[in-house]
């Protein structure tokens, strides 16, 4: 989407002339907004100048501040609509070949690949049989996750279980919980396995609670890309009700993707001889991080 629109669109909802706006900002940050006038935010709403991302990132806050929402004037539920406003050439080089990316080059052909929800997909025991042998080959006994589990979670409608397909073929799948905050604070404390969760660790959709990345394989970078812009259109189609946002991981370059994020390390344990680290950010944190503003509000023209 364009800063632009939804800066204007911000503006309005707030009731605030351009000079208003221009003042209001000064005064919550002088030394980001030193030298802005109305006439730049003329500007910036008419798509003439694209302020910087630290100026995008504190307007957010602003707004953030005035709304109570991560990411305000968005109030659509439709993950799909929100996803076809992202960029997701903004998560270009976010991601490299490792043990959660392989290296595979399937090109960036928009007509080459879905993006589709498992839930009732006629193959999806098919890919929880395939996942779950990923997962044990790289999980320890802390952090396992059993196939009978994944099926039972699969069938609540608040958790994200999405895969990219080509054809007939899965190319990456990534499944995101959602969780009562408590439960989600318990997983990140390690105080809780995952594989130990029950039907009333889940939060409903309408239900405040906190979203858990778990599990992601990608077959290539640009797949990987196609299932974090879903997962970010799934946080912000849901935020009103989102508290938090992390994961549990002993992978290393979990580290640079939980940077990029916005996330923060929160602990550590050790099993199985590994160390195993926890990451997490409350969502208004996440959605200010500047992979999100990018993902959000790309500087290239387009959508």
């Amino acid at each position: 989407m364009h800063f632009a629109t939804y800066l204007k669109t911000c503006r309005e909802n707030l009731g605030m002339t351009q000079e208003g706006l221009n003042e209001a900002l000064y005064l919550f940050d002088d030394e980001t907004f030193e030298g802005v006038t109305a006439t730049t935010i003329s500007r910036w709403e008419r798509g003439v100048s694209v302020p910087s991302y630290r100026r995008i990132g504190v307007s957010m806050r602003f707004f953030q501040e005035r709304f109570s929402l991560p990411v305000p004037c968005i109030r659509t539920r439709d993950a799909e609509e929100i996803e076809w406003l992202m960029c997701e050439e903004a998560l270009d080089g976010l991601f490299r070949p490792r043990r959660m990316v392989t290296d595979l080059d399937f090109g960036k052909s928009g007509e080459k690949f879905g993006v589709v929800t498992l839930r009732h997909h006629p193959r999806a025991g098919e890919l929880l049989e395939l996942n779950t042998m990923l997962h044990r080959s790289v999980n320890t006994s802390l952090t396992e996750v059993g196939e009978d589990r994944f099926k039972g979670w699969i069938e609540n409608p608040a958790n994200l279980f999405v895969a990219v397909t080509y054809k007939s073929s899965f190319l990456g799948l990534l499944f995101a919980l959602r969780l009562r905050p408590e439960s989600f604070d318990a997983i990140l404390r390690f105080e809780k396995r995952k594989a130990d969760l029950e039907e009333e660790d889940f939060a409903a959709i309408d239900e405040e609670g906190s979203v858990y990345l778990l599990s992601f394989f990608a077959l290539s970078p640009h797949i990987a890309t196609l299932l974090f812009r879903r997962y970010y259109a799934h946080l912000v189609a849901y935020q009103e009700k989102t508290v938090e946002t992390g994961f549990v991981s002993s992978f290393e370059e979990a580290l640079r993707l939980a940077e990029r994020f916005g996330l923060h390390r929160s602990g550590e344990t050790e099993s199985d001889g590994e160390t195993v680290l926890a990451y997490r950010a409350d969502l208004f944190d996440a959605m200010r991080s500047t992979t999100a503003l990018k993902v959000l509000f790309p500087k290239k023209r387009g959508r």
